[in-house]
């Protein structure tokens, strides 16, 4: 298995993803439709997700990646609404593997706005479980009572802190405390998940196969402030995603390289 190689500067804001830049965002303000109550909508919906996006995304995610899920009861024991917070390495896969974990509860991912800004796909997004950033500040309450009543509905509410793709990367990268607001405010428990990379027996010239690896709840602390709740339950996280990382069958399909940038000097992004 021949290694790609890929540099970047900013563990942080560096996206390698195939559609960065590309797509125009639409504003998503207080106008925005989270939730739609419409019987007709809610069946298709329904239909979309659980007849349709389900069964084709799991025949998608076994013959194609192999996918193997582990610990899945961590996340089944939940009685109510909880956070899932992964790794970020994927373009399609990522927008379904939060459903086959958290099945037969439907798992809502918090995603950028270029997710509901394409035309005709924009419409089965929301459907498939996209709830986007807001952009303004009225949007903003509008979209914290989406959430509110999402976890009321013991619905489950995916993050990805690392917040962009960086695709077959085998290490967990730094992420900030921000995105951790929401189950500090809630009150409910994030079950981290880490997709790492496992080697074909067979074909070994394509990309790696898929091991998802669920890791046990981590729950916010009610006796800190709000600001401390949200750092120690980020440290909490991130500590349980890089144990899951350190898998001993976890490969580097691509080979991810920092370097510092001299002034006026570019950065190759791939190699």
């Amino acid at each position: 298995m021949k290694k790609k190689t890929v540099f970047y500067s900013d563990p942080l804001n560096d996206d390698f993803a195939a559609t960065n830049g590309k797509i125009k965002k639409r504003e998503v303000d207080e106008h925005y439709r989270y939730r739609h109550k419409g019987i007709l909508y809610n069946l298709s919906e329904f239909a979309v997700y659980r007849c349709i996006a389900t069964p084709l995304v799991l025949i998608y995610l076994r013959l194609v990646f192999g996918i193997r899920i582990k610990n899945r009861r961590a996340a089944r024991k939940i009685k109510g609404g909880y956070f899932l917070y992964g790794n970020h390495t994927q373009n399609i896969a990522d927008a379904f593997i939060p459903s086959l974990i958290s099945f037969p509860k439907k798992s809502h991912i918090i995603t950028s706005q270029e997710t509901v800004s394409i035309p005709v796909v924009r419409f089965l997004t929301p459907m498939l479980g996209a709830v986007p950033l807001p952009t303004t500040v009225r949007g903003a309450v509008n979209f914290n009572s989406a959430i509110g009543d999402l976890l009321k509905r013991r619905r489950v509410i995916t993050v990805y802190p690392e917040a962009h793709i960086w695709p077959f990367c085998n290490f967990i990268r730094p992420f900030r405390d921000d995105s951790f607001t929401y189950p500090v405010k809630h009150r409910l428990p994030v079950v981290p998940f880490v997709v790492t990379y496992r080697e074909r027996r067979f074909l070994r010239f394509l990309y790696p196969l898929i091991t998802v690896r669920v890791c046990e709840p981590v729950y916010p602390d009610s006796t800190l402030s709000p600001r401390e709740a949200r750092k120690k339950l980020r440290d909490g996280v991130y500590g349980e995603m890089c144990s899951a990382a350190d898998a001993s069958d976890n490969v580097g399909y691509i080979e991810y390289r920092q370097i510092e940038p001299e002034a006026g000097e570019d950065v190759p992004a791939e190699a």
